[in-house]
């Protein structure tokens, strides 16, 4: 019969190379979920969700400060733009956001885009025109 301490280092040894196998296997599940977190960004289909506001210059000051607090202090993520070059008389905003889904501008049309129509309806009724569209994200192979 082999002595007390040498099963004990075999328990140890066995315990050992066990809890470095388990390591080894949760390290490589972490990388495979970050892996894997950032090739769905690569295989969904990201949408484009673009709002253009034009604004006449009587109104353009007011509808500004509305939209950038209102933007500030939401829970999306959409940004703010002013385009440069606009064919249209006045100034035009362009509220954009990439989103995965059609649920998605559905839930910030609901949210964001009515009360910004309520408010020009409201307060500068006939000073400013708004239009959506999306746009689908095309890889370059």
């Amino acid at each position: 019969m082999q002595p007390y301490f040498y099963r004990k280092e075999r328990f140890l040894s066995f315990l050992f190379i066990l809890l470095s196998f388990l390591f080894a296997l949760i390290s490589c599940l972490f990388a495979l979920s970050s892996l894997l977190s950032h090739l769905s960004y690569y295989f969904c289909i990201m949408i484009l969700y673009n709002v253009s506001v034009i604004v006449e210059d009587s109104a353009h000051t007011a509808i500004y400060e509305w939209l950038s607090y209102e933007l500030k202090n939401n829970a999306f993520e959409a940004k703010l733009l002013k385009m440069l070059d606009s064919p249209h008389e006045g100034t035009t905003y362009c509220i954009q956001m990439t989103v995965e889904n059609d649920e998605q501008i559905a839930h910030f049309q609901q949210k964001f885009i009515e009360k910004l129509q309520e408010r020009i309806g409201t307060h500068h009724p006939e000073k400013a025109f708004i239009f959506d569209s999306r746009m689908q994200y095309i890889a370059l192979d």
